[in-house]
């Protein structure tokens, strides 16, 4: 089931909005891997790179990005045997760690 999710999520047309993104997110079979996907896919660095500063982006995407952090970070989503590896370099991860971004958000899982 964790990977017809996988393939729904990238076989998803984001230009629709977040109603299926948010679906996602709401099936029992979401994991932390599959949330953190979501995350950056829905453009989560740009959200906290920019953060408290974000002065870009639909209110939509500001409401579903933010609320989806607050629940990564909250630890609604579990992890389990999926991995995920942030896309982000090691450079990256470096500066939003002194940024004080909750680790949870730039460690592979």
């Amino acid at each position: 089931m964790y990977e017809v999710l996988k393939q729904q999520l990238f076989d998803c047309n984001w230009d629709d909005g977040f109603s299926f993104p948010q679906n996602l997110l709401n099936d029992d079979e979401c994991d932390l891997a599959l949330a953190l996907d979501i995350f950056y896919l829905a453009d989560g660095y740009g959200y906290i790179q920019n953060y408290p500063n974000v002065d870009y982006g639909t209110e939509d995407w500001l409401n579903f990005i933010e609320t989806l952090m607050k629940d990564i970070i909250e630890g609604r989503y579990k992890k389990t045997d999926n991995h995920y590896e942030i896309p982000l370099t090691k450079v990256q991860k470096y500066k939003l760690n002194k940024l004080g971004v909750p680790k949870i958000l730039i460690s592979d899982i």
